[in-house]
């Protein structure tokens, strides 16, 4: 695929495109579409873009690329050659960079958790990542998107997490391996900056539109992952039918998110443990066979 633009360029000289000077023939136009979908399909920034198509209409233009010394009488197969350097080493630093780009967001995964978004100074992620404000800078715009990317990413590592512990050879028993998870996870982390998401609900819902909005889709995928499994459950009695599962599922993160909150600010396990055991004892019927009992 990268080598569509090359083609581009074998063709110029015989369309003499370097001299026409109508403003955008139906040539250009193709080519500039060859190319854009050339550097899409190979992840290539905008900027790539420009360079590229600039270079098949006006070499001249690109005196730092090094093609105006070579004028009008410049080879073609010397400048494909440049070109796909060029594509070459974009691609290499775009890999490196990338790679930063996550070191950065694993960096300040715990300021994050414990500290807010808000709370969060650039001072802090600079501390945190050994990085100069340059450095961070060049990789994200600001702090806002390196919160937005984490916030995202940790959606998506949330799912995950919810897909794993929703697992179990019966639909109640798939909900009550959650619930123990659930447990487990924050037991583990001493209650501790608490969950993210509730944390960025309380935080953000009236102040930044943007976390909230990201927050609130995190939520949504969350009860409706619930809502299936308590319906097959209630489809097969060992879930009580005292509201939709919908509804059951929306109450069932709201009381672990109460549960997380109070285990966070008294440092005990005590009302997470209370949360999940009451939990048990309104949602299963007599039918099942899973008896309430204490998390372990």
């Amino acid at each position: 695929m990268p080598l569509l633009p090359c083609a581009c360029c074998l063709r110029a000289d015989r369309l003499d495109l370097w001299n026409r000077t109508d403003p955008f023939p139906g040539i250009y136009i193709a080519l500039l579409g060859m190319v854009t979908f050339t550097c899409d399909q190979i992840g290539k920034r905008p900027q790539t873009v420009i360079l590229v198509t600039v270079f098949l209409f006006q070499p001249k233009l690109l005196s730092n690329f090094h093609l105006t010394s070579l004028g009008s009488t410049i080879k073609v197969k010397q400048a494909i050659n440049q070109t796909v350097c060029f594509f070459v080493e974009e691609r290499r630093m775009g890999a490196k960079g990338e790679k930063t780009r996550q070191k950065i967001l694993e960096d300040a995964a715990e300021l994050f958790h414990t500290k807010g978004f808000g709370a969060t100074s650039v001072r802090d992620l600079l501390q945190v990542t050994g990085m100069t404000k340059g450095s961070l800078y060049f990789h994200f715009s600001g702090k806002d998107e390196i919160g937005l990317e984490y916030l995202r990413q940790a959606g998506e590592r949330f799912m995950a997490f919810l897909d794993e512990g929703l697992e179990g050879p019966s639909a109640v028993e798939k909900l009550d391996n959650f619930l123990q998870q659930a447990f487990a996870y924050h037991r583990a982390r001493g209650f501790v900056g608490g969950c993210l998401f509730g944390n960025t609900a309380l935080e953000t819902s009236d102040t930044a539109p943007a976390f909230a909005r990201v927050t609130a889709a995190t939520f949504n995928q969350w009860r409706k992952k619930l809502a299936v499994i308590i319906e097959q459950a209630q489809n097969d009695g060992t879930v009580c039918r005292i509201r939709s599962a919908d509804e059951l599922a929306e109450f069932v993160i709201a009381a672990l998110e109460g549960g997380i909150m109070q285990s966070r600010l008294h440092k005990s396990e005590a009302p997470m443990r209370n949360c999940v055991e009451t939990l048990r004892m309104m949602l299963y019927s007599d039918k099942t066979d899973l008896q309430p009992h204490k998390p372990h």
